[in-house]
């Protein structure tokens, strides 16, 4: 799986009974996200920094190997309140490499990201514009967060997903409901639309025979 091979910084608190953490490994992590839906509690499901100006900042992602990456998945610093929302990344520079020393930066005028909106919602912004490079480390450069000038306060990241189209997801879980009429299936990763949605993309074979499947509908998690 993807793993954190470098980050700036990472908040932790430890002066009271309950420690809040946010270290980059929430960032790869499924603490607080429910299929597509990000929570608003930020200690445990989210990094944040501890070093002004947003621009010192970075994360640096390991893939574990070589993939092809089509598109970034991601969701911005959620923490309710507009005074903790402005913490969100603004603006960022994507770069990429195989060995982890040669960096390239895949847009030079960096990248936009989507402002969260403080509530428990699927609010993921994918980016797929200037992507489609091999990498196995991807790292993402900070520039700017949603503050009045851009560059004062910390910055933080909700979670981050990278998509390789070439890797189809797979099935975790398969299970029917008590009336027996209905199955509910659990991805490896989120899957779009229009392909969860298309019966004819399942099949259900036992013992005595092929299931007929009427419909698919897709859920938030």
């Amino acid at each position: 799986g993807v793993t954190i091979n470098a980050v700036s910084a990472q908040f932790s608190s430890l002066n009271s009974s309950n420690p809040d953490r946010r270290p980059a490994t929430d960032l790869v992590s499924s603490t607080g996200l429910f299929g597509d839906v990000c929570t608003v509690i930020p200690g445990g499901s989210e990094w944040l920094d501890t070093a002004a100006p947003p621009s010192t900042n970075f994360v640096t992602f390991d893939l574990g190997a070589v993939h092809e990456v089509d598109a970034i998945k991601v969701w911005n610093f959620n923490q309710v309140g507009a005074g903790n929302l402005v913490n969100s990344v603004k603006y960022a520079y994507i770069a990429y490499s195989t060995d982890g020393v040669t960096f390239t930066t895949n847009y030079a005028g960096g990248q936009f990201f989507t402002q969260a909106p403080g509530t428990i919602s699927a609010f993921a912004q994918t980016i797929s514009s200037n992507m489609g490079f091999s990498a196995r480390y991807v790292r993402i450069n900070i520039i700017s967060n949603y503050t009045a000038t851009g560059i004062t306060g910390t910055v933080g990241l909700g979670k981050v997903r990278f998509i390789d189209n070439s890797v189809p997801p797979t099935v975790l879980s398969a299970s029917e409901n008590y009336g027996s009429n209905q199955v509910t299936v659990m991805f490896s990763e989120s899957v779009d639309t229009a392909t969860a949605t298309k019966k004819a993309n399942y099949s259900i074979t036992s013992g005595a025979g092929n299931a007929t499947i009427l419909s698919a509908a897709m859920g938030a998690f």
